[in-house]
């Protein structure tokens, strides 16, 4: 065949043309965005939210609350984000469907709309003010609160509602043959009450919790019906067994309630974080000191719920180890005590930040918050109370990123009254996104905490090498959402990222991505 090939004459040799590389060619390929990708374009995403016109007094149905709106403390969407949960200052805890929250959207309508009290899953007023708000990580119908006024947690199961709530109380002689606390008390709201172990001193009166933390470990949440499902109902009508054959009709709402967190750690204003196994008592069985009376104002709880985070008012984040040698599990006695294996003082790591000690005079602050990156786990997060935030490196314990406001003295602010609350943000669940409400004023920052130095929060970022020819024409940068009112505490949807905003007048603010029409060249 190769006698019928014409031959090419031969040409002088050209230089291949170098086109552009198609960067979206993997993610068409693969149906997913690369880390890298979604970085390049996050600017189109920040760029996206703004303020919905529209938010939600939800106190207004408290008459005794109306003349003291102190604003909302706390926010938390569940795992699926159905639901979200809030308290306010005023000691309301308000459990909302998201859905039925966002159909009452109405685009023309002026801010103030009035929420339809009828849809909320659970409404309760308290005469203390709250402080925190947390979903149960294993067992999604269980939401609990606490105060700094308080040295209780109070945890309510919100599958069971009727008027008031009520106290379970767990019979230990109920199924002790397999070793169940099951209690079918669920006429009401179930109540379950942590409280702290009293020290017998006059300090334990102002001995309030600050913040709560689950436990999400499938071990920690295991319990032995298999001897339960071997037994034959005839055998225990002949033996009398009258508690057996009470499990044993409600087997499945047994093994569906019984598979809940037993592992709950608060942190309290004197420097402690009590923890208690719900299966041996409500009353603590460690505590993890800091051997300071300052006050602990977040906690988290990371490394399969073995290590835990704690931040302090006098600007020290403590670590502790619950391994130390014995599974969590293995803590039985009642006073034990674990100090940390780690402390890290805040304002002496900022200080090897070069470009910003050469600009600022650093000095401990109190933090009021941190919170691990879910998109990248070593990523924890720092809000201190001048408003400045930032990342630390839980690997080598150097900061990142940090994000410092212009001082409130340039727009003549007050700076007792802008630091009046304590302010709680959220990281978005992808891209490295942190929101955080602004210090001193109207409206949340938007900030870019990538783990790479084309962040601009990077402590290591180039802006003359990010904004070269050669890079994406998408320019990285944080943003700030100016809002209507001062925001206290953000919670960002699990599945789209919409933040929703508590604000200081105890409302809630949806601050969404624009939404094109596809019948008019109109957003909404």
């Amino acid at each position: 065949m190769d006698k019928y090939l014409v031959p090419l004459n031969p040409t002088h040799q050209t230089k291949p043309i170098k086109r552009p590389r198609w960067k979206r060619i993997l993610s068409e390929l693969n149906g997913k965005f690369e880390p890298k990708y979604r970085h390049d374009v996050s600017g189109l995403l920040l760029q996206s939210y703004y303020e919905m016109c529209w938010s939600l007094d939800i106190e207004y149905m408290d008459y005794q609350a109306a003349y003291r709106k102190q604003g909302v403390s706390a926010l938390e969407f569940d795992s699926k984000g159905i639901y979200l949960a809030s308290v306010t200052k005023a000691g309301c805890l308000t459990v909302h469907d998201f859905e039925n929250l966002s159909s009452q959207v109405n685009f023309e309508c002026p801010s103030g709309l009035k929420e339809d009290e009828t849809k909320h899953l659970l409404h309760i007023s308290t005469p203390q003010q709250l402080d925190v708000v947390r979903w149960n990580l294993a067992n999604q119908d269980e939401v609990a609160c606490t105060s700094m006024k308080s040295s209780e947690v109070h945890i309510f199961d919100i599958g069971y509602i009727l008027s008031d709530p009520v106290e379970a109380s767990f019979s230990p002689e109920l199924l002790k043959n397999i070793g169940l606390s099951f209690s079918l008390q669920h006429a009401y709201t179930i109540l379950k009450v942590l409280r702290k172990r009293p020290t017998g001193t006059k300090s334990d009166v102002h001995r309030g919790l600050s913040d709560i933390a689950f436990s999400s470990n499938s071990n920690s949440r295991l319990v032995k019906v298999v001897a339960l499902n071997k037994l034959r109902l005839p055998d225990l009508w002949i033996t009398g067994h009258k508690d057996l054959i009470l499990a044993y009709l409600f087997l499945p709402l047994i093994c569906f309630l019984i598979f809940l967190t037993l592992w709950v750690l608060a942190s309290d204003t004197y420097g402690v974080v009590n923890a208690w196994d719900r299966r041996m008592s409500d009353l603590p069985c460690l505590e993890l000191t800091t051997h300071s009376s300052s006050k602990l104002n977040s906690i988290q709880l990371i490394e399969e719920n073995q290590v835990v985070f704690g931040a302090c008012e006098n600007g020290i984040i403590h670590i502790w180890d619950l391994r130390g040698g014995n599974p969590a599990t293995g803590f039985r006695s009642h006073k034990e005590a674990h100090s940390p294996v780690s402390s890290v003082k805040l304002a002496s790591v900022l200080e090897k930040v070069g470009s910003l000690k050469a600009q600022s005079h650093i000095v401990s602050k109190g933090i009021y918050s941190i919170d691990i990156d879910p998109s990248c786990p070593y990523q924890l997060a720092f809000h201190l109370d001048d408003g400045w935030s930032g990342v630390l490196d839980i690997h080598n314990f150097q900061v990142t990123h940090v994000h410092c406001p212009p001082p409130p003295w340039l727009d003549g602010e007050n700076v007792f009254t802008s630091l009046s609350c304590l302010r709680k943000p959220s990281w978005l669940r992808t891209d490295s996104i942190y929101a955080v409400g602004s210090a001193y004023n109207d409206g949340i920052h938007l900030l870019d905490f990538y783990p790479d130095p084309s962040s601009p929060c990077h402590v290591d970022y180039n802006e003359d090498l990010q904004c070269g020819p050669r890079e994406n024409s998408h320019h990285k940068q944080n943003r700030f959402v100016p809002l209507s009112e001062g925001v206290t505490a953000c919670a960002t949807h699990p599945l789209n990222s919409t933040i929703v905003a508590g604000t200081k007048r105890s409302s809630l603010m949806v601050i969404s991505q624009k939404y094109w029409s596809a019948d008019a060249d109109i957003t909404v």
